[in-house]
């Protein structure tokens, strides 16, 4: 089915600027153009029909979009004297966590360059007045070839638990210990983007608030294999590399924050980890405009990320990593990936923070180090006519890459990662790569490393549509094996036993790429052998969730929202549950998921927090449990949150129970205060709610959510969300009793046109023969399901609406018995077409 896209609008409230504000529909069209040319240049794919959702504030200001899916935002000007597009992102959405202080800040910084050129009347520039012509139209055609280096830094880092576990011991920090500073933040993620380097030089030692702080440079070992982009438990070598890196800035560690200056990242990271003489710190104030972009645009060209800085209510030192034409550059903030985006840079503003002012970049940061050239092939026993694709491995930050594949179709490469290398005739071939850094060039020559001949076995190989899928939903499969297959066959299990699918549109176990549903809601996994005259391979098993995933589920919050499978749907597309916030008191695991009812100021606005894809099936005595922390701000005044239950995947909903200080329950876990709300201790969470969701029991396709409804209070934390069950399962008799047989089925009714079918379930005190057969209303057999000797135990057994023939029966009343030697169990069944 084709998915429709959704642009949601968010109108901000402020003054009225006195320029010519621009109509919702120009902003509309070029917030999708904005977003079409983005999909193009990242190779994003995303449906070009747009129906917008439109929710109206008044005294108009800005437009923020949220594109297809929520993935991708735009914010565009209301005013034709400035830039039209704000800042953007290709990939995540726009969910801020409050309006006031610093997006206030931001509007006043926008008005003033608004009311400098009406004050005095300066017309707008060509450049303005290009881009607004240029952004606007309705048969926009996006710019493929226009300059753009994507995001460089994949680690999404921040200051506080895990990564401070080395930094100063203070009971008033994150997990009793001071945060590790942005400064040193940003420096050691550029370091581990470099993985450079194994070791440091000399040491470093100067007095703080907490004592002596020293660290030996030259004996510690720096594992960068051992470093991934995002911690969800202690990691003792980035705690290391963390507080190394504060150490050589001589970081001023505080319970609020530590701070140091972006220029001593210079120094340090020459003399203490052997980054290049070349290094330096840049003012932005000191060039053009033009001059500025050009320098960190050589930068990124290069493959170089930049530490970089900008202050407004405080300063702040994050990462530009990333552009797209002359204007936008990516920045990673160090907020565990919030808001990293693309913004003008006279418009940093992330979230509720603003760094407009005194920007300074550390430019040319790379290592002391030609550059260490390796390279592997998807595979190296390559039959005739079977493309190879090759992965550059090289060390140390190259950005200019040589290919050579002597004998090969396409022989020469200037990409990083070329694909699709064919070989035509047989033998044994050299390959060769040629990497430049800023330091030079080396070069690797891997002799005989492909070989190509007409008799090697395939490469099994395959990837899914989708891993999660609603019970009624249909997949495509998508073989890519290698090595010219002659044959492929695609298998299934449950549980280690074989299970057929049902194959839609003409496909079978032998396509390609079949279309298949499954017919119980319940984990499959699936492999996929190929063979050809020279022998057969089989991938390893992959699972699938029909129907959703299975029990127990288990959420703490330790990872970011965009790293997980949560929705989050807002009405006004602004503020909402927009990640995770380290807190106190909420036991082992210091983050929970907010919501700041704080900022919001008007009330009635209504968020929503929706699980994965949950699935209910054979289980019974199922609970719902979570912990919460709540302040109210006016005694008067009483925030609700709602926990709402669907069977249909989110169409529809249910509630549960509603929690507010106007309820039974005393949702309030904190005195009332005027600030804003941070748990500080266990005292500050609420009991452990529990809900029965047994109503729900032996269902798939399930979803939770919960709802609030702003009343101007104040911020709102979940944590340890549980959902546990029983399996539905039969006690074992102590003798044998043939009315202890229990059989049920589900669905029941079942809908043939959705290719559903039955699951027959049945529990048996011995091992006896056993007949399941299907009859009409007439009595007339017409189905045949088994006629076997069972084991004591359960069982299932599938039933696709089909008779005997193989033809699906018509809509109405059906009966299945079981039939033993001692008893027979006849039950009613209903087909719908």
């Amino acid at each position: 089915m084709k998915k429709t896209a959704f642009l949601f609008l968010l109108i901000l409230i402020s003054t009225i600027l006195n320029s010519n504000p621009i109509p919702l529909e120009q902003a509309l069209q070029t917030a999708k153009n904005v977003l079409s040319e983005s999909d193009q240049i990242l190779n994003i794919s995303r449906s070009s029909d747009h129906t917008p959702e439109l929710s109206s504030l008044s005294n108009n200001q800005i437009y923020i979009f949220n594109g297809e899916n929520k993935k991708g935002y735009v914010i565009i000007s209301n005013s034709d004297a400035a830039f039209p597009v704000l800042a953007f992102s290709s990939s995540q959405s726009f969910s801020g966590e409050t309006i006031p202080p610093a997006l206030r800040q931001f509007l006043d910084f926008y008005s003033a360059q608004i009311e400098e050129i009406e004050t005095n009347k300066l017309e707008k520039t060509a450049e303005i007045s290009s881009a607004w012509e240029k952004y606007s139209q309705a048969d926009f055609v996006p710019e493929r070839n226009r300059d753009v280096a994507e995001p460089l830094v994949k680690s999404l880092w921040n200051q506080c638990k895990y990564y401070n576990a080395m930094c100063p011991e203070d009971p008033g920090g994150v997990d009793g210990h001071v945060p590790v500073g942005c400064v040193a933040t940003a420096m050691s993620q550029i370091m581990h983007y470099h993985k450079y380097p194994i070791q440091g030089t000399g040491s470093h030692g100067y007095y703080s608030n907490y004592g002596y702080q020293e660290a030996n440079f030259a004996a510690a070992t720096y594992n960068w294999d051992n470093i991934p982009n995002y911690l969800t438990d202690y990691n003792d070598d980035l705690a290391q590399l963390g507080y190394h890196c504060g150490v050589s800035v001589d970081m001023n560690y505080g319970t609020d924050g530590s701070g140091s200056y972006t220029e001593n990242v210079v120094y340090a990271l020459n003399q203490y980890f052997d980054y290049n003489n070349d290094i330096a710190i840049c003012y932005k104030e000191d060039y053009s405009e033009e001059e500025w972009k050009n320098i960190l645009k050589e930068n990124l060209d290069q493959n170089l990320p930049m530490e970089y800085s900008g202050s407004g209510e405080y300063g702040h030192a994050f990462i530009c990593d990333g552009y797209q034409g002359n204007d936008h550059f990516h920045f990673n903030w160090g907020w565990d990936g919030l808001f990293n985006g693309f913004y003008y840079l006279d418009n940093l503003n992330p979230r509720t923070s603003t760094f407009n002012n005194w920007q300074a970049a550390v430019i040319n940061i790379y290592p002391n180090h030609l550059p260490e050239v390796n390279f592997e092939a998807s595979y190296t026993n390559v039959n005739i006519g079977s493309p190879v694709d090759f992965t550059d491995l090289t060390l140390y930050t190259p950005y200019d890459w040589t290919w050579n594949f002597p004998g090969a179709e396409t022989t020469e490469s200037n990409l990083k990662n070329p694909t699709g290398i064919v070989y035509s005739e047989p033998g044994d071939y050299d390959v060769i790569l040629s990497a430049t850094n800023r330091l030079g060039t080396n070069s690797l020559t891997l002799e005989n490393y492909i070989h190509v001949a007409d008799n090697f076995a395939p490469l099994a190989s395959f990837t899914l549509q989708d891993s999660i899928i609603k019970s009624d939903q249909s997949i495509i499969l998508y073989d890519n094996s290698l090595n010219s297959p002659t044959s492929i066959e695609w298998k299934f299990s449950v549980n280690g036993n074989e299970f057929e699918p049902e194959y839609l549109n003409g496909t079978d176990q032998h396509s390609q790429n079949p279309e298949i549903s499954f017919p119980v809601a319940q984990p499959y996994h699936i492999s996929l052998s190929a063979t050809n005259d020279s022998g057969t391979d089989e991938t390893e098993k992959r699972a699938i969730y029909a129907g959703g995933l299975p029990l127990p589920f288990i959420e703490d919050f330790e990872i970011p929202l965009q790293l997980d499978a949560w929705e989050t749907e807002s009405e006004d597309d602004y503020i909402s549950w927009d990640g995770v916030y380290f807190v106190d008191g909420n036991g082992p695991g210091a983050k929970s998921i907010g919501l700041n009812f704080y900022a919001y100021e008007d009330i009635g606005e209504k968020d929503r927090l929706i699980s994965p894809l949950l699935n209910f099936t054979n289980k019974t005595d199922i609970t719902l449990s979570f912990m919460h922390a709540y302040a109210n701000r006016i005694p008067a005044k009483n925030d609700e949150l709602e926990i709402l239950i669907s069977s249909d995947a989110g169409v529809t909903w249910e509630s549960i129970a509603v929690l507010s200080d106007n309820s039974d329950e005393n949702f309030a876990t904190h005195a009332p205060t005027n600030n804003r709300f941070f748990p500080a201790s266990e005292n500050d969470w609420a009991d452990v709610y529990s809900f029965s969701l047994d109503n729900y029991q032996n269902m798939p396709d399930i979803k939770i959510c919960f709802q609030t409804l702003n009343d101007n209070g104040n911020c709102l934390y979940l944590d340890k969300i549980r959902i546990t069950a029983s399996d539905i399962t039969e006690k074992e008799p102590s003798e044998y009793n043939p009315n202890n047989i229990s059989v049920n089925s589900y669905p029941n009714p079942f809908i043939l046109s959705r290719h559903q079918g039955s699951t027959i379930s049945y529990s048996l005190p011995k091992a006896t023969p056993v007949e399941i057969s299907v009859y009409n209303i007439k009595g007339q057999k017409v189905k045949q399901l088994a006629n076997e000797n069972n084991r004591s135990g359960n069982h299932q057994i599938y039933w696709n609406g089909k008779d005997d023939n193989n033809q699906p029966l018509s809509s109405g009343i059906y009966f299945y018995k079981l039939k033993t030697p001692k008893t027979t169990s006849a039950n009613k069944m209903l087909i719908i077409k």
